[in-house]
């Protein structure tokens, strides 16, 4: 670039009585050994500046708009041009900072057109353009696309979709994520009407105008009624109800554990952060809660969505779990159904919001019922849940099966190491009602690995690796992994990675007497397989606060305050808080 000082030379040898600025061809020409070396911009540089560039100015504050174009003998027709992103009249000009285009080199001779077809907003001065430039200022030539009959407002960003009808101007911090998730269009609409920002939002241009809608085109996401703060993490799920600002030094795992969700939960949410938290971005919003399930307007036909009545007794049905006051089930009828959808077998429920809630299973078991007692009776056909959150009652399956495993094959279970039998459910158990039940009762019970079954009769649950004989004969069952459904798993728990600061994920020590603290209960079995398996045993049981673990050996749950002495001596074991494995929380 040319120095401050070697420019203000110039302009000072022909600054003029009168403060015009004059500056010939020949003295632009003088400086010419200097722009020969210069030929690559210092600062930000408008993506749509003219391909045929041979010099830039870099602004640092000695110059206004007018000025450089008469220092550089530039008409402003030219400057436009050269650099779109500039109107005539100097709008959007940086004074500091910025690079533009002040010499070309190889430029088709600018065609002229007397008529405008440009649905930008339009200047007072003759229409000029160059092969290279289309539509990027109010200029115009006869091989523009036509207008659409919509004013777009300048500047915009590189590569808007010619049918652009909406727009939003770029302010500081914003990424293309929240820009369309509060537009409610999809990313990938956002990235094919804006395709100068590129494919992960790397070219966004703050002061730039970009298209949030087409001709024709609709929300996808009309809104779920919750404000949503700004800036957001890009891909955030647009089913987010509680909202966390990410500070310099979060950490997935942290921001999880805080909030009380599961970092697979977290993950899920904000899936823009990676699996490994490698992308999560500070001073930006993430998701740390979702909107609860919604009972369906209208409701269903022939369903039952809040009538009134009371249980009566029914082939195949039953009490599974009540929730009483105190409990966060019984909150709202939302939270009540989010614990029917997670609770394996659970079909439907009633609710008096604040004192019950209590889970049934199987066909229906009601009677309408005005009278003291009642209670509001919801089948879980009633609800539409947010689409990534989690639905246990049942298990669909995965569709194709997963080679080289068993799914619905029949036989009988084999003696082999490492392996065994968890809990058996026979005939009147809800978790005997179909495959999908006993499949998500597997699913929500630690180191359960494979069950057996006879939809009505049998569901047999097993740990360790495949213990299974093919066999025809009388006493043989469907044998399926859990691998065989599309459902979260709570058999095994999956460590913060990095750990939660503040807590024990893995020292080595003994445990201490301290009081209200203890040995809860103790393992050298089922429960020793993984790590992950000793977690959501200790997960599973709501007293667990911690745990020692050795591999193939033993699994000893602890309750209370931490009662942990670091030590590497003969007898320590790995510590883990169970706040270590938010995925299972």
């Amino acid at each position: 670039m040319l120095s401050s000082l070697t420019m203000k030379t110039i302009v000072g040898l022909t600054y003029v009585a009168t403060t015009t600025l004059v500056v010939s061809a020949s003295v632009i020409g003088g400086a010419g050994n200097l722009a020969h070396r210069d030929t690559t911009p210092g600062f930000e540089l408008d993506p749509l500046t003219t391909q045929y560039c041979s010099y830039y100015w870099d602004t640092a504050g000695e110059f206004t708009c007018d000025e450089l174009v008469e220092v550089w003998g530039l008409t402003m027709a030219d400057f436009t041009r050269w650099n779109p992103s500039i109107t005539s009249k100097c709008g959007n000009f940086k004074e500091s900072g910025r690079s533009y285009c002040v010499a070309v080199e190889g430029e088709p001779q600018p065609t002229y057109s007397t008529t405008s077809t440009s649905t930008i907003i339009p200047t007072t001065t003759t229409a000029i353009t160059s092969p290279p430039i289309t539509k990027t200022t109010a200029t115009t030539t006869t091989t523009t696309t036509p207008g659409n009959g919509i004013q777009t407002p300048t500047p915009y960003q590189a590569g808007i979709s010619p049918s652009c009808n909406r727009f939003h101007f770029v302010e500081a911090n914003e990424q293309c994520g929240n820009i369309a998730a509060a537009a409610g269009i999809s990313l990938a609409d956002f990235y094919s009407w804006n395709s100068g920002v590129g494919s992960a939002c790397g070219s966004l241009w703050q002061g730039y105008y970009v298209c949030i809608g087409i001709i024709g085109s609709t929300p996808t996401n009309p809104g779920n009624g919750v404000t949503t703060p700004l800036p957001i993490q890009p891909g955030m799920t647009t089913s987010c109800n509680k909202f966390r600002f990410v500070k310099t030094g979060d950490q997935c795992g942290d921001i999880a554990a805080a909030a009380g969700i599961s970092l697979a939960d977290f993950y899920a949410w904000n899936p823009s952060v990676g699996t490994g938290c490698s992308s999560l971005f500070a001073e930006s919003y993430v998701c740390i809660g979702l909107l609860g399930c919604q009972v369906l307007s209208p409701p269903p036909s022939g369903q039952h969505c809040g009538r009134l009545g009371v249980p009566i007794t029914s082939s195949s049905s039953g009490k599974l779990v009540g929730y009483a006051a105190g409990s966060p089930y019984v909150a709202s009828v939302a939270a009540c159904a989010a614990k029917c959808l997670d609770t394996p077998a659970c079909e439907n429920f009633y609710i008096t919001p604040g004192s019950d809630c209590t889970l049934y299973y199987g066909p229906v078991s009601f009677s309408p019922n005005g009278n003291a007692g009642s209670r509001a009776y919801y089948q879980q056909s009633c609800f539409k849940c947010p689409p990534i959150d989690p639905v246990r009652n049942t298990c669909p399956y995965k569709s194709p099966a997963p080679s080289d495993v068993q799914c619905g094959r029949i036989g009988v279970p084999i003696a082999s190491s490492g392996t065994g039998l968890l809990s058996t459910f026979t005939t009147g158990s809800p978790y005997v009602t179909s495959n999908n039940v006993c499949a998500a009762k597997c699913l929500n019970t630690p180191a359960c690995t494979g069950f057996f079954v006879t939809a009505g009769s049998y569901c047999s649950l097993r740990y360790g690796p495949v213990s299974f004989s093919p066999n025809g004969n009388a006493g043989s069952h469907q044998y399926y992994q859990t691998s065989c459904f599309s459902c979260p798993s709570k058999a095994t728990c999956a460590m913060a990675s990095p750990p939660p600061s503040g807590l024990h994920c893995g020292r080595v020590g003994v445990p201490v007497l301290a009081l209200g603290s203890g040995l809860l209960q103790s393992f050298t079995d089922k429960y020793t397989s993984s790590l992950g398996v000793c977690a959501a045993r200790c997960a599973d049981d709501t007293l667990c606060s911690s745990f020692y673990f050795k591999q193939g050996t033993s699994c000893n749950l602890h309750f209370g305050a931490i009662s942990f002495s670091p030590n590497g001596n003969a007898g320590s074991s790995p510590f883990y808080d169970v706040g270590c494995f938010p995925s299972c929380k």
